[in-house]
């Protein structure tokens, strides 16, 4: 079996980012894969507010990390597909900086960092 082991990491981590937002959708507790290193929920004021703001585009980061680490295992079986992965690897880039600013504007917006 010939896989790429940075797809199936790639895949794994979008299926652990929307169980982490449908997690935190369902208890209110914001899971710290999801907070900049020193936020502290317990003193923030609207973690309703950030949940809010941070489910969809959680879900969504996961849902595009499923599809590119899948593309990445799928060309990987057909040689013809190589030029698909070559394209979307910086579309998956852009998308996790992306989200990954967007993330940290809602994080001051309403956890206060």
């Amino acid at each position: 079996m010939d896989y790429n082991i940075f797809d199936v990491l790639i895949v794994g981590s979008g299926l652990y980012l929307i169980y982490a937002a449908i997690a935190m959708k369902k208890t209110g507790k914001v899971p710290g894969v999801m907070l900049s290193k020193g936020v502290d929920v317990k003193k923030t004021a609207d973690v309703s507010g950030f949940i809010k703001d941070a489910f969809w585009k959680t879900i969504v980061i996961g849902i595009v990390s499923v599809l590119a680490g899948g593309i990445g295992l799928y060309s990987n079986y057909n040689a013809g597909l190589g030029w698909l992965y070559t394209a979307v690897i910086p579309v998956y880039a852009v998308a996790l900086m992306l989200y990954g600013y967007l993330m940290v504007k809602a994080q001051k917006k309403y956890l206060q960092i």
